[in-house]
């Protein structure tokens, strides 16, 4: 019978988990900052050993940052100098440290940042991983990413890195909330939300309330941001969200944009006038699943609308700031169209000379149809920039290729292609509103037409 208990106590220890004897956490109250060059920001972090057997940690330090800037580490009272970039602490059952990420930017302005891991001796597989993030003042844009982790960023980045800008990434779900003064050092900021919820929550709407007012230049992207902040229905609506969707922005929620497939500029729009987008286009991100509709409303202008339906941005000025308000995923749009639509807000916002004195976008295509609406056929009349491939497709309001008219190369110059308002098995569609869809390259162009029988 002993040899049976013991027996039993032996797998029972076996089956526990590893986490009750080696086991720790790894917090810090904060992991981002904008700070003037040469002020010292601390970032506090505690280290506790919330397993039940005395283990070492190996806290290491990777630097990611302008070899100017200095960075380093203290434990408790101990500081130590930058070059040493890796800690050995032993801590006991229950027992905790401080552990400070002290960064300070100097000389160039730009963005630094310290990856700090922290990793069990004990059971080596246990590692915490942190990034403790500190940008310039004196950069121009920030890109606020607001997607979770999703690397959304990838689709906004070509636009800034372009050589003419200085630029900052700040990702919200690691780096945190920004503040009214961190926000106010940026003169344009870009922030898209797709992936959190909600996008907004009461402190960035303070921060960006405070920021439009006080003559920034902001540019607001994402679907469900207006139904989260307007509609009654949402679990995050108060009445101060819709409040502030009004007055800051200018726009209320009015439904659901879903089975949107493009987006075009509106007279009102404070830049790229002659814009056409298309949602779920080439090189996008495939996201764009439930657009919103928004309604202008105080002091904003619609400034793009869907294909065929209700407005999908609007424009507001406030105080002494102005903003762009985009009810729908702009990484969803094919990449020649996003690269011109952000181009176009820097222009704008930074007051860069444009491409074209009006400042609308330079679009690859000039798409018209005649007749239109048209009964039963009608031709599409564009302008090819340059010899290549060029496909021509019609798409429904669903975004489903219902026609390819052409697929092949091109000469640059004046072009025309018929289309008899039948789709590609021969079959004649119904009447409604469909989208030419024209592709060259990274180029992109589209037109609605209006088939009435």
């Amino acid at each position: 019978m002993i040899r049976i208990l013991l027996s039993l106590a032996a797998l029972l220890a076996l089956a526990a988990p590893a986490s009750a004897s080696w086991s720790f956490t790894f917090t810090a109250a904060d992991q981002g900052a904008v700070t003037e060059l040469a002020v010292l920001t601390r970032f506090q972090t505690t280290l506790r050993n919330t397993g039940t057997t005395a283990d070492t940690y190996t806290v290491t330090m990777v630097k990611d940052m302008p070899a100017a800037w200095a960075c380093s580490f203290c434990e408790g009272q101990v500081c130590y100098p930058p070059w040493l970039t890796q800690l050995t602490i032993n801590l006991q059952p229950g027992q905790e440290t401080y552990i400070d990420v002290d960064l300070t930017p100097l000389a160039d302005q730009g963005t630094g940042i310290a990856h700090v891991t922290v990793a069990s001796q004990g059971s080596p597989a246990l590692s915490v991983a942190r990034a403790f993030r500190v940008v310039s003042t004196g950069v121009q844009v920030l890109l606020v990413d607001g997607d979770g982790g999703q690397q959304l960023e990838d689709y906004y980045t070509p636009a800034l890195a372009t050589g003419d800008v200085t630029w900052a990434r700040w990702p919200r779900d690691e780096a945190g909330a920004l503040s009214s003064p961190e926000l106010d050092a940026f003169a344009a900021v870009i922030w898209y939300a797709e992936g959190m919820a909600p996008g907004l929550d009461d402190v960035d709407r303070t921060a960006l309330a405070y920021y439009v007012q006080h003559g920034g230049m902001l540019l607001l992207a994402g679907q469900d941001l207006a139904w989260q902040a307007g509609d009654p229905a949402s679990p995050w609506y108060t009445p101060q969200s819709a409040a502030w969707l009004q007055v800051v922005l200018g726009a209320s929620h009015a439904g659901a944009a879903t089975g949107a497939i493009g987006v075009a500029a509106l007279p009102g729009a404070p830049f790229g006038t002659s814009f056409t987008g298309t949602l779920n286009g080439a090189g996008g991100a495939g996201n764009s699943t439930s657009p919103d509709a928004l309604q202008a409303v105080g002091s904003g202008v619609a400034a793009h609308t869907y294909l065929g339906g209700p407005s999908a941005a609007v424009a507001s000025t406030w105080g002494a700031g102005r903003s762009l308000f985009c009810g729908y995923a702009l990484e969803s749009l094919a990449a020649g169209e996003r690269a011109l639509l952000l181009d176009a807000f820097l222009d704008w916002a930074l007051g860069r000379p444009s491409a074209v004195p009006d400042g609308r976008l330079p679009l690859a295509w000039a798409v018209r149809a005649a007749p239109n609406p048209f009964n039963p056929s009608t031709t599409l009349r564009f302008e090819v920039a340059s010899p290549g491939p060029v496909r021509v497709e019609i798409c429904d309001l669903r975004g489903r290729v219902v026609r390819a008219l052409a697929d092949r190369v091109m000469a640059a110059g004046p072009a025309q292609l018929p289309w008899d308002g039948r789709d590609d098995r021969g079959a004649t569609l119904p009447s409604g509103i469909y989208l030419a869809r024209l592709t060259a390259g990274d180029a992109t162009g589209a037109t609605k037409l209006v088939l009435a029988k």
